[in-house]
């Protein structure tokens, strides 16, 4: 276990309640300061755009159409004839479970994904706490501040518009999960850790079938922070971990078991689909690594630290440029400044600490962090991307910052907790750590516009068994996105979400991997239909109608006349 007077700062003699109401009233101020702008409007803008926030929302329309017993699980209602399409990017099935309960209430599918996101706050809040009690042995003031800097980081809330990338608030979930089953195993409690540890085998294989990102980069930072545990180790746990293995060998395989069939579904789908549309390059992938400058760069949103680090990286770095959306994901200055205090004081500690977590979680994050950066335009993600299993399946290697918040929270508030300061003095550096992490989300996706867009008046013709989606009349100047991004997204987009409404299937679509064949951008109307014809002859698609996004007309006889 940690070690228990590091952290155990004064609770005032708290009453279980009390601390329940503190709890709670923490919980809902946290919600409603990161839900503030649209709390305003009304829930009437929402983070994202009209790309890829109804992108997400249509997956998770989909699911709801899952639950509801209308569509296959496997099949997304786009790219068609392609099968398993769920797996052309994120499958959000975790999301989708806590989006159908309000879509039963009557919710439509904006605010429904609105709330959904919401509850998975709250899971990562919620989690975030016990985890920080349970495992680390955290006061419960300094679990309540992990538990708000965790849920209201930066390099979340300036992607909340990623729905999936939220689902990190898994992390310290499974990570109790795994924590109480082995402490199950090694206080012989057979049963108790058989319900964790397949508790623990089924979270993970659903939040793969969520976000992969998310689930791979528990993984990773995983697979250092084990081995670099046991190394740690005192010799007599070490002695004990190993004599606990081979007695419940039969009990660990049957874990694994459970773990694999959980992990079917998701390798059904995505082992083939890989196969199909390929794997990312390191060429691709290497520009979305950061260089050491990303590691403060909280981007330009941020209230505090935005505009203080650009104008500090144009005198000591001066050549450091943005280069794409996910460069904004790094810590605040004064949450990294504890955690690097943190972690030197940690190494300095290795004789004397008997409690090997916190060498093990400095040795990792410390370790994945670099390997996850560029150092003049090399990095060690080089050896990443080619040897550890599922790392060629990613792209934004940047996003793993996001996944580091629960780490290295956890060693800045320990550091911050051995303070020699006076509780004043604390309170102000907790209250600076919690502004620090304030930002200006963004806030684009007009919620009645889309209800309006995909408002269909007049229901499908019935010998139209496939559908397809004219190109907007205004798409060259329908978002402040290049040309290039409206010749692809606007329809395509519009698409997507149609075919969960009308539930029919669509050829056209829009994902992270597009078909081999796909080629319906809007560079040209009369192009665009010849590309529509070519795709349906070469498929074989009979029974396939036009539906115009302009008129919301149905054509009333299938497009493809050579049938």
């Amino acid at each position: 276990m940690p070690d228990t007077p590091y952290f155990a700062a004064r609770d005032f003699k708290l009453s279980r309640f009390e601390r329940s109401i503190i709890f709670i009233l923490t919980l809902s101020i946290c919600i409603a300061v990161l839900y503030r702008f649209q709390l305003q409007n009304g829930f009437n803008i929402l983070p994202g755009d009209r790309f890829d926030g109804v992108i997400s929302t249509s997956i998770l329309e989909h699911w709801s159409n899952v639950f509801l017993g209308i569509d296959k699980w496997s099949e997304v209602n786009y790219f068609f004839p392609y099968s398993k399409t769920i797996a052309q990017t994120d499958a959000y099935f975790l999301i989708g479970l806590l989006y159908f309960p309000f879509r039963l209430c009557g919710f439509d599918p904006f605010i429904s994904a609105e709330f959904a996101a919401i509850a998975i706050k709250i899971i990562g809040f919620v989690s975030a706490y016990y985890c920080s009690r349970r495992v680390f042995r955290f006061s419960f003031w300094y679990a309540l501040l992990i538990a708000v800097l965790f849920t209201m980081n930066n390099g979340m809330t300036s992607h909340s518009s990623r729905v999936q990338l939220s689902t990190v608030a898994f992390a310290p979930l499974l990570a109790l999960m795994i924590f109480e089953s082995a402490k199950a195993f090694l206080q012989n409690r057979r049963m108790l850790a058989l319900l964790f540890g397949s508790l623990s085998s089924v979270l993970f294989a659903a939040w793969c079938f969520t976000c992969f990102y998310m689930a791979w980069f528990f993984l990773f930072f995983f697979s250092f922070f084990a081995p670099i545990y046991w190394i740690v180790s005192r010799t007599d746990l070490r002695g004990t971990i190993v004599f606990k293995l081979r007695e419940h060998f039969v009990l660990l395989l049957v874990i694994a078991l459970v773990g694999l069939i959980a992990l079917l579904p998701f390798l059904s789908v995505y082992i083939p689909k890989s196969k199909e549309v390929g794997l990312r390059t390191y060429e691709t992938v290497s520009t979305f690594i950061l260089p050491i400058e990303g590691v403060l760069e909280v981007g330009q949103a941020n209230l505090i630290w935005g505009n203080f680090y650009s104008k500090l990286l144009a005198i000591v770095s001066p050549q450091y440029a943005i280069t794409h959306e996910y460069s904004n994901t790094g810590f605040t200055f004064p949450l990294f400044f504890l955690f690097v205090m943190s972690v030197v004081q940690i190494f300095r500690q290795q004789r004397t600490s008997p409690s090997p977590e916190w060498r093990a979680l400095a040795f990792a994050s410390v370790l994945t962090l670099l390997l996850s950066l560029k150092f003049y335009n090399y990095s060690a993600w080089y050896f990443v991307y080619h040897f550890f299993p599922g790392a060629k399946a990613l792209n934004v290697v940047a996003a793993f910052q996001i996944f580091l918040a629960l780490p290295i929270t956890l060693i800045a508030i320990r550091g911050l907790s051995q303070m020699r300061f006076s509780s004043g003095w604390k309170l102000l550096l907790s209250a600076l750590l919690i502004a620090s992490e304030l930002n200006v989300p963004y806030l684009n996706l007009h919620r009645q516009e889309q209800l309006n867009e995909v408002a269909v008046p007049i229901s499908a013709p019935t010998e139209c068994r496939v559908f397809y989606v004219s190109t907007w009349d205004n798409q060259d100047r329908i978002s402040d996105f290049s040309a290039s991004i409206n010749d692809v997204y606007p329809h395509n987009v519009t698409a997507i979400m149609l075919a969960q409404v009308v539930h029919l299937p669509t050829i056209n679509g829009i994902a992270s991997f597009n078909p081999p064949d796909w080629n319906f951008v809007a560079n040209g109307a009369s192009s665009y239909e010849e590309r529509i014809a070519a795709y349906a002859k070469k498929h074989d698609i009979k029974g396939l109608c036009r539906f115009d996004l302009n008129t919301k007309q149905w054509q009333q006889k299938t497009i493809i006349e050579r049938q």
